[in-house]
């Protein structure tokens, strides 16, 4: 039987000491973004770890075709202590997440696992849930574990770092857990105009909390409550594999498609409709028209017929909103998606 239990989470406002991640006899093996090297308060904590390996991020890292590459370099590193005793330090965004999340989960048949996470992104989402993958020669996220960490580390002084449109992305996600959610969480969203690192900092913590009480009541996804998460995703990861769009701004026009359709079907009463399309359009104006014109209906079906969410009568369940904070799981056949699409101008 597989075992969930929440990782620990704390919120600091620098880098932590290295005994905030191991104690006693036990070793850690960092795996962090190369570029990270560039910020010298990160160089300097990096100095206190013996055992580390430097990847690029981004989805070439993912790749099963470079891993075991990868896993022979790791291994070499990682010193000779017990299965128990060993710690993969996973400090980077998603990609990283990902990878060194595999790692962890394959390696001895797992290791213990921590997330640094240093994208807003990942800090808001990726690194909570404990799911890991590697990319196929054809699709993303096709070779894949649920393991969770026990650990995930949050520090303010390098998220402070990124620039405005890794804060946008990770904002993406933000809004839409707070769909789900509804209030508190809804009426705490900040305007454009006031949107700040302090102000995110602020939010993050119901955010994630929020995204655990999802997770432990599905925390392998083998019903459709966790199901809920994808809310956007699935028009979003189209649009991100089609158009290398950031993450959360795919998902964000993923937002828009599901308000659409959502209000269409008269799930959603015009006011609530309303109240949430003004608000994601304040940050993210919907882009339909230009997507169509580089997206025709072959490719997107194609596209979405890698979602692994799909089953054998190529169906996808579908997160529809009635309401805010009430989202709703729906079979939905991908020839009827593609309908849809074609109707609101999506594709051509």
């Amino acid at each position: 039987m597989r075992y969930y239990k929440k990782p620990t989470i704390d919120y600091l406002e620098g880098l932590p000491a290295k005994k905030q991640i191991v104690s006693g006899d036990e070793k850690a093996l960092v795996i962090y973004d190369i570029l990270l090297s560039e910020i010298p308060e990160f160089k300097k904590w990096l100095s206190q770890f013996e055992n580390c390996h430097a990847v690029m991020a981004g989805e070439a890292l993912k790749s099963i075709k470079t891993f075991p590459e990868h896993f022979s370099a790791i291994s070499d590193k990682i010193p000779e202590v017990s299965k128990k005793a060993l710690k993969i330090v996973a400090v980077g965004g998603g990609s990283i997440g990902d990878f060194a999340g595999f790692f962890a989960s394959v390696y001895k048949r797992g290791v213990q696992l921590v997330h640094l996470p240093t994208t807003w992104l990942a800090a808001i989402d990726s690194a909570h849930g404990g799911k890991n993958a590697l990319n196929s020669t054809i699709a993303k996220n096709q070779i894949g574990t649920f393991y969770f960490p026990e650990q995930v580390i949050i520090c303010k002084s390098i998220l402070s770092h990124l620039p405005e449109d890794q804060v946008l992305s990770g904002f993406g996600e933000i809004i839409k857990m707070a769909m789900i959610a509804g209030d508190p969480i809804w009426s705490s969203l900040p305007t454009k105009e006031s949107i700040s690192v302090d102000k995110l900092w602020s939010i993050i913590p119901d955010i994630v909390d929020q995204k655990y009480k999802v997770v432990a009541e599905d925390p392998f996804e083998e019903s459709s409550i966790r199901q809920i998460l994808n809310l956007g995703h699935t028009i979003g990861h189209v649009l991100e594999k089609r158009f290398d769009l950031p993450h959360g701004v795919a998902v964000a026009q993923g937002l828009h498609f599901t308000l659409d359709w959502s209000y269409e079907k008269k799930y959603l009463v015009k006011l609530n409709y309303d109240t949430m399309k003004d608000y994601l359009s304040s940050y993210f104006v919907c882009i339909k028209e230009k997507l169509s014109e580089h997206l025709t209906k072959e490719a997107a079906l194609k596209l979405l017929l890698t979602d692994k969410k799909l089953d054998l009568d190529k169906k996808i369940n579908f997160v529809f909103l009635k309401d805010i904070g009430e989202p709703k799981v729906e079979a939905v056949n991908v020839v009827n998606i593609i309908s849809k699409l074609y109707q609101h101008s999506w594709i051509t």
